[in-house]
């Protein structure tokens, strides 16, 4: 691909996900912590050796070029509202890679309230 055009794409990702994701700890693998923009989706995914059943998981997207990478931890403070000013952070662990298209990474995730 022209590098031109991965440039653009990479920098289209990036904003993207600026405006659709919400901004959360990352913990590497390492312990190193920072600030990275994300996407938390919960859907139903096929499972089973022939994906003949479903269950609802929840999944993260996250731009590629952060380096994320199977055993990150996401930490969410949550949002505060009128009902719960004080909401509980959540952590979330990656616990398997999705796809990887070269800008966006989709992780599985498993979920623990702090």
């Amino acid at each position: 691909m022209n590098r031109d055009l991965a440039a653009l794409f990479q920098s289209t990702t990036v904003k993207l996900m600026a405006v659709f994701g919400r901004q959360v700890t990352r913990v590497s693998i390492d312990g190193d912590e920072s600030p990275v923009t994300v996407i938390i989706t919960d859907d139903m995914g096929s499972v089973g050796e022939y994906g003949e059943r479903r269950e609802p998981r929840w999944t993260l997207d996250i731009a590629a070029s952060t380096g994320a990478v199977v055993g990150d931890v996401y930490i969410d403070p949550g949002i505060a509202t009128p009902t719960d000013p004080y909401p509980d952070a959540t952590e979330w662990t990656a616990e398997q890679l999705l796809s990887d298209d070269g800008y966006i990474r989709t992780f599985v995730l498993s979920r623990r309230t702090a």
